[in-house]
């Protein structure tokens, strides 16, 4: 059993946790706070690595996020219930600078 901590308020705290899900190809594990709006990024060890921004508004913001799902290339999909949307995020090969919290960014969204 691993024990993974957020980044919600206070800091390394969820606030609720409504979805969980495996990248199969890195172990990585996403979950889905609803009540702090985010979707936080972890290695199978349990490191936080960042954050999965959406696209609600203001841009890259989550309303309410409801569930992820990881397909077999790594793309992530998450339910966004306030903005009425289902983001679909690429995985990014070099980080950006500062190497922060936008692990992945939107490659199509509001489908």
């Amino acid at each position: 059993m691993q024990q993974f901590t957020g980044a919600g308020t206070p800091s390394g705290s969820f606030g609720s946790i409504v979805g969980v899900g495996v990248d199969n190809a890195t172990g990585n594990v996403f979950v889905v706070d609803n009540a702090d709006n985010v979707v936080d990024e972890f290695s199978s060890s349990g490191a936080y690595l960042g954050d999965v921004t959406g696209a609600g508004t203001p841009a890259s913001s989550f309303n309410g996020p409801q569930g992820v799902a990881v397909d077999a290339a790594g793309d992530v999909y998450v339910t966004d219930g306030g903005n009425h949307v289902v983001d679909e995020f690429a995985p990014v090969v070099f980080p950006p600078s500062p190497p922060a919290r936008l692990l992945r960014s939107p490659a199509r969204a509001r489908r």
